[in-house]
């Protein structure tokens, strides 16, 4: 019986690595014949993007898409973006509803309540405790997750400690836990030298390697900081975008040891990370969404064999402490540059067998079980195949 399967993320869909991981996995095993993942249209972007035989990106235009950047317009086009991709489920008719976030739920209880379909409440953080939620906006968060949530036929975290905080919050909601980490790279690590050639960094001298999103509450001033005062020898470089890229640069002008490096397309990003000899995730604790997170940088930097600098935050430091992986450290300078300073060769070479170890423990492939698992409780008819498909991915 053919199904099809409806995904929705309010942004333009360029850089959501976890959906696309999803949706190919569900694909993949036969749960839909049909994906689509509907979300923003953006200049230069085409309305309509074929992934493959199954999987479809819709990016829905509104009218008012360019117009001013005020409250007023912002709501506007998001009010506007949601009638249109409604009126578009509707048409699609889908099986299951993903929302992949807080602001899309409400459009996925009216999917469900007008069709009568499966939906799943992906949330990829603790929505309602980040950074940006608070106040006014905060309590209104607060409310609509509470009405609304019960609704979800499952919902979907990145951690365990989001779970455990989902599950004390919302007694008796359908909580799973899947990860988002990277897919297995087969063979054995790249070891190359584009940073080094790059930066004229010698082979004698360490590489600090920050990747991802640089942004306020994820380290970057600090460890400018850090790094203005250790020796030359040892290096960071700064590889994504984000807001704080010109400040970094500003850094770099100054200091031969601190560099930035535009992003790298995805399926690129193990490249260079496997040139690092320390990964570095000192998340900042301005959210509780923040202190429960556990960023896919984690686990790139992991299954490139290499060592990590994290925050003492739980499940980070627990990461840490299990696999012997790395090191945990607090926020303050002092910290920070003093477990730096004492990172040698030969403190390196004491960790490496632990991270090698650990290296393919923590890949999508492990994931896809408990992913599976979720759509055979949605649909019970495929229960028993789905579980032998877990099988053969795991």
């Amino acid at each position: 019986m053919p199904r099809s399967n409806l995904h929705i993320y309010q942004s333009p869909l360029t850089h959501e690595s976890r959906i696309l991981k999803i949706t190919k996995s569900v694909a993949d095993a036969g749960v839909f014949d049909k994906v689509v993942v509907a979300g923003t249209w953006q200049e230069s972007l085409p309305c309509s993007e074929s992934l493959d035989g199954t999987r479809t990106i819709r990016r829905i235009k509104t009218l008012v898409h360019g117009q001013s950047r005020l409250t007023f317009w912002k709501i506007l086009r998001t009010v506007e973006w949601m009638i249109r991709a409604y009126r578009e489920a509707i048409q699609m008719r889908p099986d299951c509803v993903n929302c992949h976030s807080l602001i899309v739920l409400p459009l996925g209880v009216a999917i469900k309540k007008r069709l009568g379909c499966r939906l799943v409440y992906d949330t990829h953080e603790l929505e309602t405790e980040t950074s940006v939620t608070t106040g006014f906006r905060r309590r209104i968060a607060k409310w609509l997750e509470r009405t609304l949530i019960s609704t979800a036929d499952h919902v979907v975290v990145v951690g365990d400690e989001i779970g455990n905080w989902y599950r004390k919050a919302y007694p008796g909601t359908k909580v799973s836990v899947v990860r988002n980490v990277p897919m297995a790279q087969r063979g054995p690590v790249f070891r190359g030298s584009a940073i080094r050639k790059r930066f004229g960094i010698r082979d004698e001298e360490m590489i600090f390697l920050y990747q991802g999103l640089i942004d306020d509450g994820r380290g970057i001033d600090l460890l400018c900081r850090v790094f203005a005062r250790l020796p030359s020898n040892k290096h960071v470089v700064f590889m994504g975008y984000g807001s704080l890229v010109s400040q970094v640069e500003e850094a770099a002008a100054r200091h031969s040891n601190i560099h930035y490096h535009p992003a790298v397309a995805p399926g690129q990003v193990s490249l260079y990370t496997g040139e690092a000899d320390v990964g570095l995730s000192l998340i900042e604790n301005v959210s509780l969404s923040y202190y429960y997170s556990v960023p896919n940088k984690l686990f790139e930097y992991i299954n490139c064999s290499v060592p990590v600098i994290v925050s003492d935050f739980p499940e980070m430091a627990r990461i840490v402490d299990e696999h012997q992986v790395g090191w945990k450290t607090d926020l303050s300078e002092e910290s920070v540059q003093h477990l730096i300073e004492g990172i040698s060769r030969e403190l390196l070479t004491e960790r490496m067998p632990s991270v090698r170890a650990c290296r393919g423990r923590f890949v999508w492939e492990n994931e896809v079980p408990n992913l599976l698992a979720i759509y055979g409780e949605l649909f019970p008819e495929e229960a028993t195949r789905l579980c032998e498909e877990a099988k053969d991915v795991a």
